[in-house]
């Protein structure tokens, strides 16, 4: 988590249309206080705006930032709440940088830790994967697992999709759409239990990775590749 480094991280940037280009950070703003920030600048490198988000007056960091439409940007991060992390999503003007909505999951007791968003660009919808080590979003501990949520335009959710915690620790770390609406995931297993025999390797627990086709309709399981 960048939340206890130190320094400024860069951490993801978008193209628009019009070749205004917005990169997404996290800034140290003092020895206890980190903020989400984004920077926008023109098609030559001009610096045009730059805002910062601090939640509930918590270390708040950047996980990723993406386009919708023509005007809108969505910024993923995450932020402290006692002695959880939440996950949140803001909605931001992108010819100015100002607030249009924020949106928040989880409570002190809660571990999300967002890793990736995509947008369907025909309908607006999202998707979302990242780690949690409680359900989601508000239950209580266990052991490491993913999730993918999925909300429509407006932000309400459609569904989510927890991945079993056991025999193997999951972590899912980017998502995509088809057209068809359905969700592609991709991630690492970071164990086998039991040991698996991998061709040319033998028996043995190790980390590989997996690639996961969710329905759109329901975020249910529709194909699972893993490589070794």
């Amino acid at each position: 988590s960048v939340l206890s480094g130190t320094g400024d991280f860069g951490v993801s940037v978008v193209v628009a249309p019009d070749g205004t280009i917005v990169m997404a950070s996290t800034r140290n703003e003092s020895s206890s206080l980190t903020s989400a920030m984004l920077t926008a600048f023109s098609s030559a490198g001009t610096q045009s705006w730059q805002t910062r988000y601090v939640i509930n007056g918590a270390k708040t960091a950047s996980t990723k930032v993406v386009l919708r439409g023509s005007g809108e940007l969505l910024l993923l991060g995450y932020f402290t709440n006692g002695t959880g992390q939440n996950m949140f999503l803001n909605s931001v003007n992108l010819q100015d940088g100002s607030l249009l909505s924020t949106k928040s999951w989880g409570n002190a007791s809660s571990f999300l830790a967002p890793a990736d968003i995509s947008v369907r660009t025909s309908s607006g919808e999202l998707g979302i994967a990242g780690q949690t080590l409680t359900t989601f979003p508000t239950g209580t501990s266990g052991a490491s697992h993913s999730f993918v949520l999925d909300l429509d335009a407006s932000g309400t959710q459609r569904w989510v999709h927890e991945f079993a915690a056991t025999p193997t620790t999951l972590a899912t770390l980017s998502v995509a759409f088809l057209t068809n609406g359905d969700l592609l995931a991709g991630g690492v297993i970071s164990s086998d239990s039991p040991a698996i025999f991998v061709s040319g390797l033998g028996t043995t627990a190790h980390s590989h990775s997996g690639l996961w086709r969710l329905n759109g309709a329901d975020g249910s399981i529709a194909s699972t590749k893993e490589f070794y």
